[in-house]
Order: structure tokens, then sequence, then C-alpha cells
């Protein structure tokens, strides 16, 4: 028997419907309380299925996602978790998916460092440590190549990608939002076309951006350090897919993926980096990341004005790498591995050269092919032009399209580990 409440009204019968057709019980229902000191039974919970839904009862009153709670953005979360926290006296400040909401199940885990989080934003390839390389992207990309598409498990599933981009971009935004609904997020977002920096302060839009539920903020700035900006003011990791000169590391990770799946190591290497060095974002993340392998070797080829940054070259030099400034590339071709050309800006390598003793060579050639070693590879960011004339594409030693290739599962990979993470720091 049921007591009355505390404002002595008669407890009514919730058993039938006034139709008689028994009456499930709500969870948002008054509690009444047995005669008995015994304590209401908690209603019987089933722990959300692998699609991330969650069930209660066995009718299964409810049946909802609940990855805003999973995200940790929204307080209480949905309307399912609120009604949970108050049939069970949860404290309102108590995170409820500490004890409700697991972290999604990916197949691939994150790694941190002992400094901390490798993945909280993607911003810097100086912030990628050779162990986690080695031991979870290069594995991880090559566990995603080597399955077929309609295979691929959906470790995104739920997700949300934004992307702003200030500059054009083709390979960069299509792969990864092929990447991103290859794993089954959703991915919508702003192209260069449709805005301008000066329209809306960076740090605003992102703040503003923030207030809806994404998951990923993909973002190509037309200045140095926008990525930087974006970060310190957003919730949700932000991904740095270019900011003006500055640095673009998922190239720099997609570039060293394909060296070490194209020669096998990334020890040891010689690589001419040749082109436009100063300008070229491309260079300068994959210097920083290679400078965590060994015995490596860089000849730079560029004209004067156009030569790599000073703190590069410092960075180049204090990891024990060998560098050397040359002006003609068929000097050097047949003593490296790796050849990495650079796109070439008409007007500025015209303007460089104007300033030259003499006449550098910054294109790879027949004469320079006939130089280059059989085991060696040529590679390049793309969009190319005169640098790399399309008709040595038949040439095995041309990798470029295969490195393209390469970024689609890199990307693929990179996302889902930033997930996982994600999911990790917040239980």
């Amino acid at each position: 028997m049921l007591s009355p409440d505390p404002r002595g009204r008669p407890a009514p019968c919730r058993s039938r419907s006034a139709r008689g057709q028994p009456r499930v019980p709500c969870l948002s229902a008054p509690t009444y309380q047995l005669r008995s000191a015994v304590p209401p039974p908690r209603p019987r919970f089933r722990p959300p299925d692998d699609s991330g839904r969650h069930v209660v009862g066995a009718r299964g009153l409810w049946e909802r996602s609940c990855r805003t709670s999973v995200a940790g953005r929204f307080g209480n979360g949905c309307r399912l978790c609120r009604l949970v926290r108050r049939r069970l006296a949860v404290a309102p400040c108590e995170p409820i998916r500490k004890w409700w909401h697991p972290a999604p199940r990916l197949r691939l885990q994150a790694q941190t460092s002992q400094n901390g989080r490798v993945l909280r934003h993607v911003l810097d390839a100086r912030q990628f440590t050779r162990q986690w390389l080695e031991e979870q992207l290069f594995p991880s990309t090559l566990e995603l190549q080597q399955t077929p598409t309609d295979r691929l498990e959906k470790a995104l599933a739920g997700k949300r990608l934004f992307y702003l981009f200030y500059e054009p971009s083709t390979r960069t935004r299509v792969s990864f939002e092929m990447a991103a609904t290859l794993l089954g997020a959703t991915v919508h977002g702003i192209d260069s076309h449709e805005q301008y920096a000066q329209d809306e302060r960076l740090e605003d839009r992102i703040r503003v951006l923030n207030e809806y539920p994404h998951d990923f903020l993909l973002i190509r700035y037309d200045q140095e350090g926008g990525a930087s900006r974006a970060a310190s003011v957003s919730g949700v990791p932000v991904i740095n897919a270019g900011d003006g000169p500055g640095q673009h590391p998922t190239q720099a990770l997609l570039d060293a993926y394909t060296l070490w799946r194209e020669l096998g190591r990334l020890d040891g290497l010689s690589i001419a980096l040749v082109g436009d060095l100063s300008y070229q974002r491309s260079t300068n993340s994959l210097a920083y990341l290679l400078s965590q392998f060994r015995d490596l070797s860089f000849y730079l080829v560029s004209p004067q004005l156009l030569r790599m940054r000073d703190e590069v070259r410092d960075h180049l030099t204090k990891s024990g790498a060998k560098i050397e400034e040359v002006r003609d590339l068929r000097a050097v071709a047949g003593d490296v591995d790796v050849i990495y050309v650079t796109r070439a800006q008409t007007t500025r390598l015209e303007h460089a050269r104007r300033f030259e003793s003499d006449t550098g060579k910054y294109t790879v050639d027949a004469d320079v092919l006939a130089r280059l070693p059989t085991h060696a590879r040529v590679l390049h960011p793309l969009p190319r032009g005169p640098e790399l004339p399309p008709e040595f594409d038949a040439d095995p030693r041309i990798a470029c399209f295969r490195q393209a290739a390469n970024g689609l599962y890199v990307r693929m990979a990179l996302l889902s580990l930033l997930a996982a993470e994600t999911a990790q720091a917040a239980v």
C-alpha cells in the first residue's frame, strides 16, 4: 500500500488507465513512499548500444541519442538525462556522463604523451611525437587504407565537422569531408568565396560556432597564427588546415606517411626541399615533423630571397640534422632519397631570380630524373606548375598522386584518434 503524499492527498492508482489498459510508469511522476523502510526500486537500465542510443526500462520508454552529453557541453544533457537525474536524485553539479554515458567505443584508441594530450587541437607539426606517429597514426592509417570502404567502422557516427575556409582548397577540404563522411560524421561549412576575413572578427566567429553542437572545427586562414587564435577561444578541437605562410600540419602528416610507405623508413634520409621555402607552409611543417628522426640531411634548393626561415633552420640544426644550401637541383639529385618540390609562385620566383648572380635550377626535368636514384621519390603538395611537368607522370618515382591519395586515410585516422582522445578527456 502507498501512503498519502506529504500534502495529505490519497495516492491515486496508477496501475491502469481510464480504459483499463496497463499504464507504464513515468520517471518524472511524483515519488510515493513505501510503508516499509525499503527504498523504492530504481528503474532497470541497459547501457547504450553500439549505435550510441540508450534504452530505459524493459519496454524501452525512450530511445534518444545522447551524444551531446558525451561531449559534455550541454550541462544536464538531453531530456532523458534530466529525468534520470531527477529520479535518482543526482546532484546538479555531478556530471551525469561519468556514471551513465560511457565514452564512444572506438577501434582506434588515443595515446597521450608524458606532457599531456597530443590532440587537444591540431595546430603545429611540432606537437606530434615520434612515438605517436609510429605507434598510433601510421598503423591506424595503414589499417584504414587496407579496409574496404563498405566495411569501415563508423567511428564518428553522430559527430559533426564544420569547415571554415578563408582561402580556396581542393585536396584538404575534399579529403577531410570524405574522411569524416566515410566514418559516419556529417560535414558542413563555409567556403572562401562566401566570406571575407574583414567581415567579422575571427575569435567572435569561432565563439558563435562553439554555441552550436559541432565536434570538430577545420579552419584555413589567410594569415599566420589564425588557427591558434581560433583554438584560444574554442571549446571543441580546432584543426589547422593551413594558416597563411605559417604551417599546414596535416599536410606534413600525410607527407611523412607517404615517405614511410614508399621508402620504409624515415631515419637516415637525404631530402631536397626545392622552390619557395619562405612562404610555403608545407615545407615548414614537414621540416618540423621530420626533425624528430635521426641522421637526416636537408638540401635547401631555393633563391637567396626565398630561403628557409631562420627559426625553421635553427630547429633543424638543434635536432642534429645536416643542412646545406644549394642553387642547382642537378648538383644534389644523385645524392638524395627525396625531392620535395613546392608550388612555384611565378612572380615571386621571377622577382627573386633578378637578384641572383647565377641562375638557379628549381624544376624537375629529364636531366634531374636521369641523375635521381631508382629508389628515390619526388613529392609535391599540389597543385603543380612548370616545376613538375606532367610528361614525367609515368615515372614510378613521381609519387605526388599517391601522396594525395594517402591524405584521405591519414585524415581519417587523425579524426578518429582526435575523437577518441576527446571522449577520454570528457570522462
